[in-house]
């Protein structure tokens, strides 16, 4: 009997808990990082610790931080294949 209620119940409380994430798709170009990496190569990007590049540093940290509790992490891409591999052989921290 009470089974309906407390169902109902929880329903609410999530509801006022926001939606819970599962997945988060980003792009790679001027999100990742700045600048088009299939145009102007690993070198030609900005990422680091100052400037422009920090703003996109750290949305990548706070990507992390999401994979480690747990939400899934998926890139959206519309270029080739070959456009990423001179990023991918880059060390990197994360």
């Amino acid at each position: 009997m009470c089974l309906p209620l407390a169902q109902a119940e929880m329903r609410y409380v999530q509801a006022l808990r926001g939606p819970l994430v599962k997945c988060l798709v980003v792009d790679r170009d001027n999100t990742l990082w700045g600048g088009v990496i299939g145009e102007d190569g690993s070198a030609g990007i900005e990422l680091g610790e100052s400037g422009p590049g920090r703003n996109f540093r750290d949305l990548q940290q706070d990507l992390s931080d999401l994979r480690r509790r747990g939400i899934l992490l998926a890139i959206c891409r519309t270029r080739k294949r070959m456009s990423l591999k001179c990023f991918t052989s880059t060390p990197t921290e994360y």
